[in-house]
């Protein structure tokens, strides 16, 4: 049976993680990207927060998405 390389565990099923080919299990990654749970933390660190609009306490938020 094979083994998860992340948690160690043997499983019916594991993936190859297609960033870095890690063998993950349902457990340890996202069966749906095919990503383990070190390269999805990665790729939520990517994110750049300066597209994100920033808005002033108290500001209209509806308003100001409709400029």
């Amino acid at each position: 049976m094979p083994k998860c390389q992340i948690c160690g565990e043997e499983e019916d099923k594991v993936y190859a993680c297609k960033k870095c080919g890690t063998i993950f299990c349902e457990w340890c990654g996202s069966t749906d990207d095919i990503l383990c749970i070190n390269c999805m933390e990665d790729d939520d660190e990517d994110l750049d927060d300066e597209d994100e609009p920033e808005f002033s306490s108290g500001e209209d938020l509806f308003y100001s998405r409709n400029r």
